[in-house]
């Protein structure tokens, strides 16, 4: 689901649909990470208005993380 993941950039914007809601997010942090270096990111604290998306790199390997964080910034009813 998340193999194109990586092709994301900084600023790039996305969309989940949530039952009647979409919701619009944008892209503040992109990384490539061990798994390792990825539980530790993951550790920290958040808000509650951010995501995060995760999916292995290269595709195909588990070497390495792909990881993106974005913040929400609109949500409306579908």
């Amino acid at each position: 689901m998340f193999s194109l993941l990586g092709e994301l950039e900084l600023f790039d914007r996305f969309y989940i649909i949530d039952g009647s809601k979409k919701h619009e997010y944008i892209i503040f942090s992109k990384e490539f990470l061990t798994p390792e270096q990825t539980n530790t990111v993951l550790a920290g604290p958040s808000a509650g208005s951010e995501i995060d998306l995760i999916t292995c790199w290269p595709i195909g390997s588990a070497s390495k993380r792909t990881l993106i964080r974005a913040k929400l910034v609109n949500s409306q009813e579908v």
